[in-house]
């Protein structure tokens, strides 16, 4: 048996067993999940038996995106911008009784991932840098409608991280410490930009640490930390190893 089909088969056992159980939940007492998992399974046996009332936006977004062919039972105005966020990536087709009001940006982000045709109906309103640097790819001509004063640090960061040609429109001081550790891992260029007196101890762990960026330890503060912090920072650098256990090592 391969570890695919012994999956299969334990995902099915524990399907089973969540059914058992939900079966023996009286009618009256049952959620919306509840009938969403009976219909999912077996939706001859219980189609006429669902209180169709009971079932709320996210159940309808979860029966919908596996058994379609219930939509004319459903309840659009229930589901909100999550609900037809996880509905449309499966089921686009049901995108005219979308209430596109309902999507935060959020929902949008994960939406255009999978579902790039719905992009038209996003409001600019909503943009932030990770939609910006999406319609800006797809229509650069937009850099010259965009207002570019509704972006925020951190929107400036994702959108530079992906498209530094940008950064002429960039209002640097918005760009806090962690910021700048996130813009300086991906875009180093920018480094003689970068206020480093923002940067807290924190970020610069984040930078030697997580980013192995050592080429930024001239600017560090070293005199601000103490040296408990100092032999924090090789032993984390040092991928978890104590000094001591290095020292211990044998070189040859």
């Amino acid at each position: 048996m391969t570890k695919n089909e012994s999956r299969r088969l334990e995902k099915e056992a524990k399907l089973n067993h969540l059914l058992e159980l939900v079966e023996k939940i009286p009618e009256d007492v049952r959620t919306g999940m509840c009938w969403v998992l009976l219909l999912y399974v077996r939706p001859e046996d219980h189609e006429g038996k669902i209180p169709w009332q009971k079932l709320d936006g996210r159940s309808w977004s979860w029966l919908l995106q596996k058994r379609p062919q219930f939509a004319g039972k459903c309840n659009w105005e229930s589901l909100d911008g999550k609900d037809w966020c996880s509905l449309l990536a499966e089921q686009p087709q049901f995108a005219e009784h979308c209430a596109w009001e309902k999507l935060d940006q959020l929902d949008w982000q994960c939406l255009l991932c999978s579902q790039e045709q719905f992009a038209e109906r996003c409001p600019p309103k909503l943009w932030n840098g990770w939609l910006l640097n999406f319609f800006l790819k797809k229509q650069p001509q937009l850099a010259e409608q965009f207002f570019w004063e509704s972006l925020n640090g951190d929107d400036w960061v994702v959108l530079l991280c992906d498209q530094p040609q940008f950064a002429e429109k960039s209002p640097w001081k918005q760009l806090n410490g962690a910021n700048w550790t996130k813009l300086l891992s991906s875009q180093p260029q920018f480094a003689a930009r970068c206020p480093w007196e923002k940067l807290s101890w924190n970020d610069w762990l984040w930078l030697f640490v997580v980013g192995h960026h050592y080429q930024f330890a001239a600017f560090c503060p070293w005199e601000k930390l103490d040296g408990n912090a100092i032999d924090y920072l090789l032993q984390e650098a040092g991928m978890g190893f104590s000094v001591r256990e290095y020292l211990d090592y044998e070189i040859k």
